[in-house]
C-alpha cells in the first residue's frame, strides 16, 4: 500500500526517545536475516559495526537490548 506524503512527513524520526544504548554506548539497528541457519529475519543491533549476540552466539532482537535514551 502507497503511503502519501503527509503520511511519510509524520512519521519523522524518533530523535533521542528511540534510540538504545548499551554500556554508553549507542545501538543501531540493522536487519539480520539468519534464515539459512534457522534463526529467521529480525531487527538486530550493531554497536561498533559488531553484531549485539548472546552468550551462544546468537544475534539479540534490538527491542532486547540496553535501554531506551539515556
Amino acid at each position: 500500500m502507497a503511503t502519501s506524503k503527509t503520511a511519510k512527513a509524520s512519521m519523522g524520526d524518533k530523535g533521542e526517545s528511540g534510540k538504545r544504548y548499551l554500556n554508553g554506548k549507542e545501538v543501531r539497528p540493522v536487519l539480520y536475516v539468519g534464515r539459512h541457519v534457522g534463526h529467521g529475519s529480525y531487527v538486530a543491533g550493531t554497536i561498533d559495526g559488531k553484531l549485539v549476540t548472546s552468550e551462544s552466539g546468537v544475534p539479540v532482537k534490538f527491542k532486547q537490548i540496553g535501554r531506551v535514551g539515556m
